[in-house]
C-alpha cells in the first residue's frame, strides 16, 4: 500500500550528503572573501572616506570593528546598497 512512498535508505544519505557539501562550499566561498579597508570601500562605492565615516558613526553600515580598525566585506557593502539603505541619508550627508 505505501511502499511507492517509501525511499531507500541511501537515498536520503546521497540527499543530505549533497546538502552537506553544498553548505561546506557556501562557507568556503564566503571565507574567501577579503576584508577591506575604509579607503578600499570608499573607492568601491566611489565616494569619500568621510561619508563612509559618518554612515558608520550612524550604525547604517555593514562593517566589523577589527581592533580600532573598521573591515567591510564588499559582498554585504554590496548588498546594502542595493537594498536602499545607503540612499537614504545621503541627502542629510550632501547638506554637510
Amino acid at each position: 500500500m505505501f511502499s511507492g512512498l517509501i525511499r531507500p535508505l541511501w537515498f536520503y544519505y546521497d540527499q543530505l550528503d549533497t546538502i552537506v557539501k553544498a553548505k561546506k562550499k557556501m562557507e568556503a566561498n564566503e571565507n574567501a572573501e577579503q576584508w577591506v579597508s575604509v579607503e578600499q570601500i570608499a573607492q568601491h562605492l566611489n565616494v569619500k572616506p568621510f561619508t563612509i565615516y559618518k554612515w558608520l558613526e550612524r550604525k547604517e553600515m555593514p562593517a566589523h570593528k577589527v581592533g580600532r580598525l573598521w573591515r567591510f566585506r564588499t559582498s554585504e557593502v554590496d548588498l546594502w546598497v542595493k537594498s536602499g539603505k545607503a540612499a537614504m541619508n545621503t541627502s542629510e550627508d550632501d547638506k554637510e
